[in-house]
């Protein structure tokens, strides 16, 4: 087990906790454990190797996940235990998300398929769809509108 922090220049507050599986599985998949502070997000991140599959679920707290398909489809998603179907999110090349806390903060489980190496993904970072790579489609407005919503919610009287 390991626990690191992102740098703070990320403006990201979450850590993640790794973990491998100690059977046969060990030697196709591993994981980790990603503890969200409250409305704080993990980075937005998109999956750019073939043949990856990572396996996300929030195992604790509230939040909400945003992502994209590799088509272009953008997804939100209430997330929670305390859901009836608390849905598990499956990502594969070309997809893009983001797991976004609510107020009391969220741990969000992930099962990575082969096993996890910092190559598979790229960082997306807003105002930056000239550094997509070819064959990935854009990030619209429309995301980051929903993202800055999510992160920011308003009081309601």
């Amino acid at each position: 087990k390991e626990t690191s922090t992102f740098p703070k220049h990320l403006e990201h507050e979450y850590t993640t906790h790794l973990f491998i599986f100690t059977d046969v599985k060990g030697e196709v998949a591993d994981g980790c454990v990603f503890d969200i502070k409250p409305h704080k997000s993990t980075s937005v991140m998109r999956i750019v190797q073939e043949k990856v599959k990572m396996q996300e679920i929030a195992a604790n707290g509230r939040g909400w996940f945003l992502g994209m398909r590799s088509y272009g489809e953008m997804m939100v998603h209430e997330v929670g235990a305390h859901l009836e179907e608390n849905p598990l999110i499956e990502l594969e090349k070309g997809s893009l998300g983001v797991w976004i806390a609510g107020g009391e903060g969220m741990k969000v489980l992930d099962v990575t398929t082969p096993p996890f190496d910092p190559a598979m993904e790229l960082e997306v970072r807003r105002g930056q769809n000239d550094q997509i790579p070819p064959g990935f489609k854009r990030v619209p407005r429309e995301f980051w509108e929903k993202y800055d919503e999510l992160r920011n919610p308003q009081e309601t009287n």
